[in-house]
């Protein structure tokens, strides 16, 4: 008789534990993948400097402003150019939040306006047309060129230049203060480098950046307190990418002063950042920051400009005083 052959059954026990052992290793790798993913670039850490002058830098508005026009950007946010005829001593840039425009700057915008100042208040790329989730598909790169073209307008209004701006764009004054070697002064309010603690866990930070950053997976928009939209998830992380890309250490510059204001109810940004961000441009440059923390029960929370928030109002003419005072070194 043949001997029969021994047919040993599979330990399925062991080829289980392998299979999951296996995909954990792949869920591992990934995770690690994801938060060793570098989000700096060159490309994001560069200006091109350019001199022109002040009849080349209204020229330049003027040409921008046709543009805007032809891409839908409505009236009320087209770039806002206030100025007096000539160079001035001074000039100053004001850039917006995400998803607003150059309006959210008009009242501040006059008010330097009327002490002197050239002012420059441009609307970021792909914001400000009728369509209110178009801004969504700004790029970091959109944005650091906008920045360096700004920078470099104001810069032939005025022989002293400084640049301020709220929220994301509190964010781009600080990289344009960074790297553009004409801003004289820098005042940041309410600068978003990324969501407050609140709004997201410290962990997850990376991962968002990543996967809305690099559009991987599909667009989400916030939601308001009221249910109205909010921002989009891609629009936010373009803007806290490129403060990603800000020299580390902090760079010394040409800089005279640097001022921070926050809201003390604002729940929106990571306020210690914010602060120790820009806390170590001052001390690398050997300058006392300038700081002022508006007061909770005054409930203007985030946006500390502009006329849209009506919050404001009653506050309007006393914090204006203090913005100024604190950007012009008085």
């Amino acid at each position: 008789m043949k001997k029969q052959k021994n047919t040993k059954k599979p330990n399925w026990k062991k080829i289980i534990y392998i299979s999951i052992g296996a995909f954990t290793g792949l869920i591992l790798i990934g995770i690690v993948a994801v938060y060793c993913w570098p989000l700096r670039d060159s490309a994001l850490q560069t200006v091109t400097s350019e001199s022109l002058s002040y009849s080349q830098a209204l020229s330049k508005v003027g040409s921008l402003r046709k543009d805007e026009t032809s891409r839908g950007v409505t009236s009320n946010c087209q770039s806002r150019l206030l100025v007096h005829e000539q160079k001035t001593a001074k000039s100053v840039v004001m850039f917006h939040g995400v998803s607003a425009c150059s309006y959210q700057f008009s009242d501040l915008a006059q008010y330097f306006y009327e002490r002197g100042y050239n002012v420059y208040a441009p609307t970021a790329p792909e914001h400000g047309t009728s369509d209110e989730k178009a801004y969504s598909q700004v790029s970091s790169k959109q944005l650091v060129d906008f920045a360096n073209q700004s920078a470099n307008i104001t810069s032939a209004l005025g022989s002293e230049t400084g640049v301020i701006g709220l929220s994301g764009g509190g964010m781009l004054a600080t990289w344009t203060a960074q790297y553009h070697e004409n801003m004289k002064h820098l005042l940041v309010l309410s600068p978003f480098f990324e969501p407050s603690r609140q709004q997201a866990a410290a962990y997850k930070i990376k991962p968002f950046l990543l996967f809305y950053g690099k559009h991987i997976i599909p667009d989400t928009f916030s939601v308001n307190d009221d249910g109205s939209t909010g921002l989009s998830y891609y629009a936010l992380t373009q803007f806290a990418i490129v403060g990603k890309n800000l020299p580390s250490p902090a760079a010394k510059t040409n800089i005279q002063s640097v001022s921070l204001v926050l809201a003390e109810d604002d729940i929106d940004i990571n306020q210690p950042l914010a602060r120790s961000t820009i806390s170590e441009i001052a001390d690398t440059n050997n300058l006392k920051l300038r700081s002022y923390d508006i007061p909770a029960a005054w409930g203007i929370a985030h946006v500390t400009v502009g006329p849209e928030n009506e919050k404001i109002d009653p506050y309007r003419a006393e914090l204006y005083q203090r913005y100024f005072d604190m950007y012009s070194d008085n």
